[in-house]
């Protein structure tokens, strides 16, 4: 009899990249299975890391220097800034939120990313974007890292 809870096959992340025009702001909100995480972590501080129980602090700063080295935005061909917000776990997941300020409205958005690609050999990556009322999506699959998104009129 096969036990599913204990391995899961598929390791897929989803980034969600949306433009907020009020604020002139672009919205990320990275969805990471909570085990596929931590053991990233785990490989590059050597030590076993229990995102749910271990300091708050300590992860914020794991994960803002992780996102840092590891996720990429080029808008309107000018590489932004990124600024981690925090964390929080949604059942399985992680939830990673992120934003970019004083953002123009996108018409060329490129996305490089290879979060978890150096411990997790078939990772996946969605990225889906909301730029006004257009939606567009993709997906990266290791080694894979650069999502091209045009919205030119």
């Amino acid at each position: 009899m096969a036990t599913w809870g204990i391995f899961h096959p598929f390791f897929v992340s989803l980034i969600e990249i949306e433009y907020l025009p009020k604020e002139q702001q672009i919205g990320i909100v990275c969805k990471i299975n909570m085990e596929d995480l931590e053991s990233t972590l785990e490989h590059i501080a050597g030590k076993s890391i229990d995102i749910q129980h271990a300091d708050k602090k300590m992860i914020d700063g794991m994960l803002q220097t992780y996102f840092q080295k590891h996720l990429f935005i080029n808008i309107n061909g000018k590489n932004q800034v990124i600024q981690y917000l925090g964390f929080e776990h949604k059942q399985e997941a992680t939830l990673v939120y992120l934003e970019i300020v004083h953002s123009a409205k996108p018409k060329k958005l490129v996305v490089n990313t290879n979060l978890m690609y150096e411990y997790i050999e078939q990772q996946i990556h969605i990225i889906q974007t909301k730029i006004g009322n257009q939606r567009k999506s993709y997906k990266l699959t290791n080694p894979e890292e650069k999502a091209l998104f045009n919205y030119e009129l």
